[in-house]
């Protein structure tokens, strides 16, 4: 609003939308009470941001000093995404709620990556993701399993997260093809036990989109079925837990572990990562989380 009432376009440069102060771009994208709600979900972006920033190249300045690539990225692409809405507002075009708009730019972050053939493998990516202790003593255990009958196969995903949705463990395993679905899912869930083992946190919730195996390990019913052991070393391998919980969600509710599941079907037999997330685990967690 400043830049159109100083060629005249506009009588006013008050922001449309506080009413209150003059529409910059950091005030835009940034400072406005209307778009507050959007960056505040993010953990990450106000410690970054110790000062109100004078103009947006101080604001950027900002956010390119992150070790993590995926972060100014993403701040790129929901700044990007906030021009563009205030401007169809004042057009009267149709827009996306303010609330969509980290999911939207973690979409199109994930969209980018997905058509671009030449980005790097993920073992050359300089993407650090530092675990730190989350405010609520609660981690997610996604799992999830797929089957690549054509090539007498199956693949296991699971994702561990702390509260802040930030991923601090991940594996993707191609496993031979077991008798029944429900055994790949019951192995799934099997890994997820070991990496939260491995990687000593204490109140997880497991979450699978295996009403049968979810419901069984719940409820403790083991049964005589092929994966029935399996089920019976879950709960011996979580004993130790101080919290633990099983939860059925739905395939959409469950992205990172199917895709990590599917994954699986090329590369590795085996990949274990607890630092250095690949670029499109990590984008592809961002917009799930948000």
């Amino acid at each position: 609003m400043v830049n159109l009432a100083r060629r005249q376009v506009v009588n006013s440069d008050l922001c449309s939308n506080c009413n209150s102060v003059p529409e910059d771009v950091v005030h835009a994208v940034w400072s406005c009470k209307a778009v507050e709600g959007v960056w505040q979900t993010l953990s990450w972006t106000n410690p970054l941001v110790h000062a109100q920033p004078g103009n947006f190249s101080n604001l950027f300045a900002s956010f390119l000093q992150v070790t993590e690539d995926y972060r100014a990225e993403i701040f790129i692409l929901a700044a990007w995404f906030l021009w563009n809405r205030w401007n169809a507002v004042r057009l009267n075009r149709p827009t996306h709620p303010l609330d969509q708009t980290l999911s939207v730019a973690g979409g199109l972050l994930q969209e980018y990556i997905n058509a671009q053939p030449n980005l790097p493998t993920p073992d050359q990516l300089p993407i650090t993701h530092q675990w730190r202790p989350p405010d609520q003593p609660r981690f997610k255990a996604n799992f999830d399993g797929a089957v690549f009958s054509n090539i007498n196969a199956a693949g296991i995903g699971v994702v561990i997260r702390n509260s802040n949705a930030e991923v601090i463990g991940a594996l993707s395993r191609r496993i031979p093809l077991p008798q029944m679905v429900e055994e790949v899912e019951a192995l799934a869930c099997h890994e997820a036990a070991k990496l939260v083992k491995e990687i000593s946190v204490s109140e997880v919730v497991f979450e699978g989109d295996s009403a049968i195996i979810v419901q069984a390990l719940k409820h403790g019913q083991a049964n005589q079925s092929v994966y029935g052991h399996i089920l019976d070393d879950v709960m011996q391998q979580t004993s130790h837990l101080q919290v633990c919980d099983f939860s059925h969600v739905s395939r959409t509710c469950n992205k990172v572990a199917n895709f990590l599941a599917k994954k699986a079907r090329i590369g590795s037999v085996s990949q274990v990562w607890l630092e250095d997330f690949p670029r499109d685990l990590i984008s592809l967690a961002f917009a799930d989380s948000v």
